[in-house]
């Protein structure tokens, strides 16, 4: 280049900031090479992670399923023939054996996915069989899980609703009363609210609390007329009301 073109090339500003430039790129050109490598690894890490998820879910839903499919069974009608069999009650007995065999395939779901939705809906499902089995105790612990779980969700509300339950199946009817007076009050619930107080009702009336109770189900024959529940809500009413 000769010294005119150089001596005016130092005087053009455009041509000075391109020189500058291609120097800035050429000294943070590997700085910048490094930053995109993480961005993409970054990226390419989050897809992974959401790949590798959602594979636990679907894995998560088929054992679920295949659980599900023994509960089923299990609760399915019993075969006509049956009674036939023999004497005593083994039909019984093979009817708790397959339960107790759902509860373990449910809980193995429930214990190896803990946070998924799988694994709390198979820890609820659980929770509810131990209850058709007649251990509450167990139920309860099963029933926190999922409510710890599932904040905000129908399964957490559905628990609190079982939970009340086996309040109720251990005599303690206080305790049932306090979780479903709870719900009534809640500003959002996946769970109609009148069924909730057909619930509260009932444990009213086991705890001996009749005039609560008379509140109760006059509520609900007031403030939901049409509710499924309105008629037996009217004649324990007008039971308690005497």
């Amino acid at each position: 280049m000769r010294r005119e073109e150089r001596h005016h090339l130092k005087e053009n500003p455009l041509a000075t900031g391109l020189q500058e430039f291609q120097v800035v790129l050429y000294r943070h050109g590997r700085k910048l090479a490094v930053a995109v490598v993480l961005v993409l690894a970054v990226a390419l890490g989050a897809g992974g992670y959401f790949w590798w998820q959602q594979q636990r879910i679907d894995r998560a839903g088929e054992q679920l399923a295949e659980a599900l499919l023994v509960l089923d069974g299990d609760m399915a009608a019993p075969d006509p023939g049956a009674e036939d069999a023999a004497d005593g009650d083994t039909g019984g007995e093979s009817e708790e054996a397959s339960l107790e065999a759902a509860v373990e395939g449910l809980l193995a779901v429930a214990d190896a996915y803990p946070g998924l939705r799988p694994g709390i809906t198979a820890r609820y499902e659980a929770a509810v069989a131990l209850v058709g089995l007649g251990r509450p105790e167990e139920a309860a612990a099963h029933y926190q899980q999922v409510i710890a779980a599932a904040v905000g969700q129908l399964h957490g509300t559905m628990a609190r609703l079982g939970l009340a339950e086996t309040h109720v199946l251990r005599g303690d009817y206080d305790g049932a009363v306090e979780l479903l007076q709870r719900e009534t009050e809640a500003e959002e619930s996946d769970v109609p609210v009148d069924a909730v107080l057909m619930r509260l009702g009932r444990a009213y009336e086991l705890a001996g609390q009749d005039a609560d109770a008379l509140a109760t189900f006059t509520r609900v024959v007031e403030e939901f007329p049409f509710s499924v529940y309105s008629s037996e809500a009217r004649r324990k009413a007008d039971a308690l009301g005497g």
